[in-house]
């Protein structure tokens, strides 16, 4: 095993930017080579042989917003004279240094004040006055297919390279969700990750296609987060990609997709959606779908299947009110309750004992825990965990914490969470209260006016009450 990708490079260099790109290149090279085509091997090799201010000044490109930027606005006292630094990656195509401008990324690049020079024949064609806002002028000439170009001695570059750019980043993060500020974040210690080894056959893409096929799922869900219509969105949707990888990304937007449809009182596309769709609680909304277009039948067959394999505490939740009332809108019996759960049974091999239960409890929780969990805190502290709040945990917190709940709560709450982390992470009482001197807590759920609990909310209750955990419910109302 060898270790995660990480660059000895500190923000005094004033190439740090430089230097993490080039670390992405070279991960992404040495791990990911055989899915690169000619093109993209080119590239990697071509960078290279570039003088440090056209390499770095592509860089500082490729990590702004955008493709499109003003040649008097990229100022980097590290790089020196900009239009020096471009001409390589002009010779190289990576830059166009005329591109055609559409009158959004004209407006976006140009003042007020330059655009009435630029604009001036087109804007007093449509009658617009010069003390009108910009976004008045944009609005009035928004109906012109016309291209423009920047003037010359303010000159625009356009950055032919971010799809290319895109893709490394994709196979470095294996997401598209991080950019590269991540590497600036982690240098200032905003962002601590934790530390991962990764053996060289490990990586997310094993397949070009695979590559490809998330690329294709990202400009889809852009598409769909863009508001563009659900017609366009579905019909640019792949097949069910093979790769274990995107397919769990193309559920999840198959998923969103539907819900919209369903929202929209499309059903039947809906369902359709649904029926594919392998993300979680994608079963139960076709469930409802189906007993909303009154397929009650399917409906009971579908509830049926979910019953003998619940893919969650929600499913099962949501089938022990579905049930009974498919059986009584197809006019039959009301099927039995479920039978008691039967706890598991632990076998322990104990010397003899005044009490069996304190032996028992000292087997099973001899407060090994307490010392292993305070030395995970003061070894993790500060990492980025979608379950701590640092900045709410202190160690003192943690002292009084572990004072004051048993180890086999503990283990109790532990096992339920890791049983289905995503669905089982929200739903938790609002509030912890402890009594140090009495070394016991309570959970409390917290509701104020007109609020009522939710699904996940009442599991979690649910599943204190059944083991004898301290919970409770605090309703509030205001005087």
């Amino acid at each position: 095993m060898d270790s995660a990708p990480t660059a000895n490079v500190t923000l005094d260099d004033p190439f740090y930017y430089l230097l993490h790109f080039q670390e992405v290149l070279s991960w992404v090279a040495s791990r990911h080579g055989d899915l690169l085509n000619d093109d993209e091997l080119a590239f990697v090799s071509a960078f290279g042989a570039l003088p440090r201010p056209a390499r770095a000044l592509l860089v500082r490109m490729v990590m702004r917003k955008g493709e499109h930027f003003r040649a008097d606005k990229l100022v980097y006292p590290e790089i020196g004279d900009t239009l020096s630094a471009a001409a390589p990656l002009i010779e190289n195509g990576w830059l166009d240094p005329a591109p055609a401008l559409d009158l959004p990324t004209l407006f976006r690049l140009f003042t007020k004040a330059e655009l009435s020079g630029l604009l001036r024949k087109p804007l007093a064609a449509a009658g617009v006055p010069n003390s009108a806002r910009k976004a008045d002028w944009l609005e009035a000439l928004s109906e012109l297919e016309d291209v423009y170009q920047a003037p010359p001695d303010k000159p625009v570059y356009r950055l032919t390279l971010m799809p290319l750019c895109d893709r490394f980043r994709l196979m470095f993060f294996g997401n598209l969700y991080q950019d590269w500020s991540e590497f600036v974040l982690s240098d200032l210690g905003t962002f601590q990750y934790e530390p991962v080894s990764f053996s060289q056959g490990v990586r997310p893409f094993q397949s070009r296609r695979d590559v490809d096929a998330y690329l294709h799922l990202n400009a889809c869900r852009d598409q769909f987060q863009a508001g563009a219509a659900l017609e366009e969105v579905e019909a640019a949707l792949p097949p069910p990609p093979d790769s274990p990888w995107a397919r769990e990304r193309w559920d999840r937007l198959c998923f969103k997709l539907a819900r919209e449809w369903e929202r929209a009182g499309e059903l039947e596309r809906a369902g359709a959606l649904y029926r594919d769709c392998r993300h979680p609680g994608a079963r139960g909304r076709q469930l409802r779908v189906l007993e909303r277009r009154e397929h009650y039948d399917a409906a009971l067959t579908l509830a049926r299947e979910a019953h003998q394999a619940p893919e969650s505490e929600a499913e099962r939740q949501q089938l022990r009110r579905l049930l009974p009332r498919l059986h009584r809108k197809l006019g039959l019996p009301r099927p039995s309750p479920a039978p008691p759960t039967r706890p598991e049974v632990l076998h322990l091999s104990l010397p003899p004992a005044a009490s069996v239960e304190q032996a028992a409890a000292q087997a099973l929780a001899d407060g090994g825990h307490r010392a292993l969990i305070l030395a995970r805190y003061r070894e993790k502290s500060g990492r980025l965990s979608p379950f701590v709040h640092w900045g709410r945990l202190s160690e003192a917190l943690l002292e009084q914490a572990l004072d004051c709940l048993p180890a086999d709560h503990l283990a109790l709450c532990f096992e339920r969470l890791l049983a289905d982390i995503a669905a089982n992470r929200a739903g938790l009482p609002d509030l912890i209260q402890f009594w140090p001197a009495q070394r016991c807590y309570r959970m409390v759920e917290v509701k104020g006016p007109g609020d009522r609990l939710q699904d996940n909310q009442r599991r979690w209750l649910e599943f204190f009450i059944a083991r004898d955990l301290p919970v409770a419910v605090c309703q509030v109302a205001w005087q």
